[in-house]
């Protein structure tokens, strides 16, 4: 799951994240949310709430209950609200001790983002069952395995470079472990659906490494670019063959990603010089898209694997074909979901009965 907080005056929408299984695309603003369904394109859901801004919404699937986290009237950074928009209203809240950064939903655990730690704690009953601590993380940097199968869940580590792992079993705590993924800090994260592959990116964002979860080991160390930049969102296939990396630079970066045999992304001319000159041995990306610079952008992909969707923090829906071979990215279809709100038919303010901090 790929989400991307955004700031700033100029900016109406200030949240955008894709559901667990990447087929609807949401978005806060500062009059309400918005989601819809990839393919076709279309209205899943639609609620304004004059006066509040909504910084974080996360979905389950297609459940049409959601958690928001926003500000304004009557929301506030540190509370949760979980939506029930069948009903169109505010059916339960939980409130933090800090302000919550991230919301992440499992079927039967909810992840909450705070600045140094993680809660993870039951949905039903509402009960704490682990408390992790992380560096400071502003962004919310949090990635969780969607499979019912294994719940795995990735932030970083205290220290710097260092990503930290936690598997939860039936037993009364997670197994934890820490991977030395760069030696900068930690700047995204991204699992795949059963939770066995890991990418990582540092605050300099020229590589991307993927990690085996289940061996502990790199894999897989593929090249961005080569100069600087902040990588905003990575976001594997459904079926780990591909991964696509979206950074202000304003290129979307499409990755080959395979165990066995000859990897089919472009290497250097001089690649017989990797053992002399690592850089030479680098793997570039598979495919390409161009936005504007410094657009800032999510990505996911459509079930099968053939299509990528980018968001931007504009507004603009791209689905875009993936390549047989090394190249360009191919646009089939192109929306705006940067709209106005329509003030005659505001939603009821989302209240509701508070809870205890936790």
């Amino acid at each position: 799951m790929t989400t991307l907080s955004l700031t700033g005056e100029q900016n109406e929408i200030l949240f955008l994240c894709f559901n667990q299984d990447q087929t609807i695309v949401s978005c806060g603003t500062k009059f309400g949310f918005r989601s819809y369904y990839c393919d076709p394109f279309s209205p899943f859901i639609r609620n304004e709430f004059p006066g509040e801004n909504i910084h974080l919404v996360e979905m389950l699937f297609h459940n049409k209950t959601l958690a928001l986290v926003g500000d304004g009237g009557s929301l506030d950074r540190k509370t949760i609200v979980f939506w029930e928009d069948v009903q169109q209203k505010a059916i339960a809240q939980r409130h933090f001790e800090g302000i919550i950064r991230g919301v992440r939903l499992r079927r039967d655990r909810l992840i909450v983002v705070l600045d140094t730690k993680v809660i993870v704690s039951q949905l039903h009953p509402a009960q704490q069952i682990a408390e992790i601590p992380t560096r400071s993380n502003p962004r919310g940097l949090c990635a969780v395995s969607s499979s019912t199968e294994q719940f795995r869940l990735a932030v970083p580590s205290p220290e710097v470079g260092q990503v930290l792992v936690e598997q939860f079993l039936d037993g009364p705590a997670p197994i934890e472990f820490t991977l030395n993924a760069h030696e900068n800090h930690i700047a995204c994260l991204a699992l795949n659906v059963d939770g066995s592959r890991l990418a990582t990116a540092s605050e300099k964002g020229t590589l991307v490494r993927i990690f085996n979860l289940d061996t502990r080991e790199l894999v897989r160390e593929v090249r961005r670019g080569t100069e600087a930049a902040s990588v905003h969102a990575m976001c594997f296939s459904h079926d780990s063959h591909w991964l696509a990396v979206s950074s202000d630079r304003g290129t979307v970066h499409v990755f080959a990603l395979t165990d066995q045999g000859a990897s089919i992304n472009p290497t250097s001319k001089l690649s017989i010089l990797k053992r002399v000159v690592p850089y030479f041995g680098s793997e570039w990306s598979f495919a390409q898209f161009r936005l504007s610079p410094h657009t800032a952008s999510i990505c996911g992909f459509s079930p099968d694997s053939h299509f990528l969707y980018v968001v931007t923090s504009e507004g603009h829906f791209y689905k875009l074909e993936i390549p047989a071979h090394p190249g360009p990215l191919t646009p089939v279809f192109e929306h705006c979901i940067a709209e106005r709100p329509r003030v005659s038919s505001p939603s009821a303010v989302p209240t509701a009965t508070p809870t205890a901090p936790t």
